[in-house]
């Protein structure tokens, strides 16, 4: 099956499973092992996912989720894609008129043959803004950091990592930083290039074949105590020479 077919088998039933609020549907396009960045970092487990993933608050109905923008790249043995989501809502906070609003959430996967094409990284974000915070939750299943995580921390390295597959992209944490291509992507990450970064919490995975890691980041502020905080995921594919390739930068603001 192209990778292309397979990322929309995933993605239409991710899609369905968030208008469903079905959690148990949602978790089932996932490996058992996977984690899922939402702003933080979630087990399948986590109570209501798919909330967390649209970003769906205790007082809105989805009324819709159309696929406004998609990437995919792969071979035969791993697959990445890209997306971007138009989810329009029904919103009713107390003491406040009902109204219909439609916002954006940008994912980005890795599905893979060894876990029968089913999702091993995942991240879902809004464009939000970096800003200030206290430590927050360690990642899921963290290990030791590795190569991947040096380039997810160095968004300059990560540029000149990236693969020349146009499916490349690089998702940012502002209204417009979605991008596909690998020129495209470069300007994604050289908004990052003045801040120095940390990575703290580290899940870093490497197969002969792929490799991803996801991270809690911190970046020193510019006045005050707390640091920038926000989370991030790397996708990549390695190199005969043993170095890698970048195929997809996701940073989440918190």
């Amino acid at each position: 099956m192209p990778p292309a077919e397979r990322a929309k088998l995933v993605l239409e039933a991710q899609v369905a499973a968030l208008k469903a609020g079905a959690d148990d549907k949602l978790a089932a396009t996932f490996d058992s092992s996977a984690v899922v960045l939402a702003r933080v970092g979630y087990a399948l487990n986590e109570s209501d996912l798919a909330k967390q993933v649209a970003s769906i608050n205790p007082h809105d109905t989805i009324k819709d989720i159309k696929v406004t923008k998609t990437a995919v790249g792969g071979n035969a043995d791993a697959v990445w894609f890209v997306a971007e989501l138009a989810i329009t809502k029904d919103v009713a906070e107390p003491e406040s008129k009902p109204e219909t609003r439609t916002e954006t959430v940008r994912a980005s996967e890795l599905l893979t043959a060894s876990s029968q094409w089913k999702v091993v990284a995942a991240a879902f974000s809004q464009p939000r803004e970096l800003r200030k915070s206290r430590p927050i939750a360690a990642m899921p299943g963290a290990s030791a950091p590795g190569a991947l995580s040096g380039l997810l921390a160095d968004p300059t390295k990560a540029a000149a990592s990236l693969s020349t597959d146009p499916a490349v992209a690089a998702i940012g944490v502002g209204e417009n930083d979605f991008a596909t291509g690998s020129d495209a992507a470069k300007k994604i990450l050289e908004t990052f290039k003045d801040k120095t970064i940390t990575a703290d919490s580290v899940r870093e995975v490497r197969d002969a074949k792929w490799g991803f890691v996801q991270a809690t980041l911190e970046s020193p502020p510019d006045k005050g105590s707390n640091p920038y905080r926000f989370t991030g995921q790397l996708i990549a594919i390695p190199n005969p020479d043993g170095t890698w390739q970048v195929v997809a930068v996701h940073y989440l603001g918190l």
